[in-house]
């Protein structure tokens, strides 16, 4: 079977399917802070290249905000900032093997990098309730990963766990 998107309502009451993709499958979710709409993954004909759409909470055609077909993207739990003016997420747009964070001004499209490249693949994970830090996760291997805090107002990246040790 395809992959859409649905919904239903917690009160109980029919699902409602958001998505019609014959050709592109669903993967990760996330809704957007005020609940007006949700962020999707979609890949192409089971290509895994996965582009990163937003669509309204109750339907509607799903809305690219990355176009770049022969890179993945990646989102964690948030992919916008509490305030909505900032969206999170991961991509390997510029080498195929750098997975980066790339923090993208919901009004503007403009994007910056501030996590480092290379070495590791880096993932967007979730927001503070105020907004101003990012915890995202730099993963080395299956059982070597860091936990990272972004400060968006000055870009410096802090490691919360000892970098390099084995974990599991």
């Amino acid at each position: 079977g395809q992959l859409n998107l649905w919904t239903i309502p917690t009160g109980g009451g029919m699902p409602r399917q958001l998505t019609s993709y014959s050709a592109n499958t669903v993967r990760s979710i996330s809704w957007t802070p005020d609940g007006s709409g949700i962020m999707f993954l979609a890949d192409q004909n089971g290509d895994e290249q996965h582009q990163l759409y937003r669509i309204g909470a109750r339907g509607g055609w799903g809305e690219a905000l990355t176009s770049k077909l022969d890179s993945q993207h990646l989102i964690g739990s948030e992919v916008y900032s509490p305030d909505m003016k900032t969206l999170a997420y991961a991509a390997n747009d510029i080498k195929p093997e750098n997975m980066e964070i790339i923090l993208r001004d919901a009004e503007t499209g403009e994007t910056r990098r501030p996590f480092p490249s290379g070495g590791a693949m880096y993932i967007a994970v979730s927001w503070s309730p105020d907004g101003r830090y990012l915890a995202a996760v730099k993963v080395m291997s299956n059982t070597k990963q860091d936990i990272l805090l972004l400060d968006t107002q000055t870009d410096s990246v802090l490691s919360l766990t000892d970098e390099g040790e084995e974990t599991v």
